[in-house]
């Protein structure tokens, strides 16, 4: 059976028709889907909990990297001063307090008792030579003392600080400093040496000092009021056990 069109204007008619009904329909289907937002999730006590441990676990683990705290390896400590300290660098929680135990902060030799951190005004002390030994020699820590450690001329020489004629060995020019008091009334002018190196009860100086030729009653090392107040500030208690002779 053949369908007859009334004419070729109405089959034109329904063939356009038919395409905008296909490309709408296709418009429908090729619509984007929508969205849907999720807002982010606020953290709980259990979450806050477990960050909270994490944290905890990385700095243990940087602690014992130094040797100290919990699972370190190693001796637990390191070397400050010449002596082995428990606990890490800084670490309050190791074992050492940086607001109380400041770096480069004096620490008395191991087995020195706290009687020995009393000095007066008459001491033994242990002076360096030129050789690198050690000589005896008494000193006198002198409060009124404000001008400079002075040394003896013997002394010196048998340190090996000058020669026999009190002239500082080495070369350089000289330097040179008038003291007063040594003597009454008197004045004297003498020559300064560098790198004067004494040690009392385990703590070690290395002061400029002045050579006299004057007697220093009954020690070689008069010892400056400076110099004391370094001790002081080590925790060393000097006690005065007589006027000062300066």
């Amino acid at each position: 059976m053949i369908d007859l069109c009334d004419s070729d204007e109405d089959s034109v008619e329904v063939m356009k028709e038919e395409k905008g009904a296909s490309r709408n329909g296709d418009k429908e289907n090729n619509s984007p889907d929508e969205v849907e937002v999720i807002p982010p999730k606020e953290p709980t006590r259990a979450d806050l909990a477990a960050a909270a441990a994490k944290r905890r676990a990385q700095y243990e683990a940087h602690i014992a990297s130094f040797g100290g705290g919990a699972g370190g390896t190693g001796s637990g400590g390191y070397v400050r001063g010449g002596q082995i300290v428990s606990g890490a660098p800084g670490a309050i929680g190791g074992g050492v307090n940086p607001l109380l135990n400041p770096p480069g902060a004096y620490i008395p030799p191991p087995g020195q008792s706290r009687h020995d951190m009393n000095i007066g005004t008459d001491e033994t002390a242990e002076c360096l030579d030129v050789t690198g030994g050690w000589y005896s020699a008494r000193a006198c820590l002198d409060t009124g003392n404000g001008g400079g450690t002075l040394v003896t001329k013997n002394l010196a020489v048998k340190l090996g600080l000058v020669d026999g004629f009190g002239r500082p060995v080495g070369p350089g020019p000289v330097r040179w400093q008038v003291v007063r008091g040594v003597v009454a009334g008197a004045s004297e002018r003498v020559p300064i040496v560098s790198g004067l190196t004494y040690r009392i009860k385990g703590k070690e100086m290395c002061v400029d000092a002045g050579v006299t030729n004057a007697e220093l009653g009954d020690c070689d090392l008069l010892i400056a009021r400076a110099e004391i107040m370094q001790f002081e500030s080590d925790g060393y208690t000097f006690t005065a056990g007589r006027a000062s002779r300066w």
